[in-house]
């Protein structure tokens, strides 16, 4: 069976490259639908509604927002070249000279920050686009520091 006869008629309203994740997805999971109905498929339709549903809910689940922000330190100064990861990923980026940075993320995901001689802190993503934070020097600073001259 070829799949080009069964999506002949088949067209889209919008070009599949502006749509999100979970509208590719549920278009994706509704020709999978129509395909099974006019292709007489023998598999139950309670297996491909349940396919439907859980591809819209991993949609939903690594859905990732585009997250600007600033680090600053405890006195307000941006921290140039502080660290900004993806708790669980492997995605990261660092601050530029403003203490400004870009990273995208899953909407209910958590972001690290870190930068030498400071706490790291743990942020909630929580849909928000737009964060800012302060990070404390780190209570282990040195008090004390011996230079020893060989020569």
């Amino acid at each position: 069976m070829k799949i080009e006869k069964h999506l002949k008629g088949v067209k889209s309203k919008r070009r599949t490259s502006q749509l999100s994740l979970s509208a590719k997805l549920a278009f994706a999971s509704s020709l999978l639908l129509s395909l099974n109905a006019s292709a007489s498929i023998n598999a139950p339709a309670y297996a491909l509604r349940t396919t439907t549903v859980k591809s819209a809910i991993w949609a939903a689940q690594v859905a990732d927002l585009r997250i600007t922000g600033k680090v600053l330190d405890e006195t307000g100064k941006p921290l140039i070249g502080a660290s900004v990861k993806v708790k669980g990923a492997s995605t990261g980026v660092s601050t530029d000279v403003n203490g400004d940075f870009v990273i995208n993320a899953p909407e209910n995901g958590t972001l690290i920050l870190s930068y030498t001689g400071y706490e790291s802190k743990e942020v909630a993503i929580g849909g928000k686009t737009s964060i800012t934070v302060s990070l404390a020097p780190a209570a282990n600073n040195l008090n004390e520091v011996v230079v020893t001259a060989l020569g």
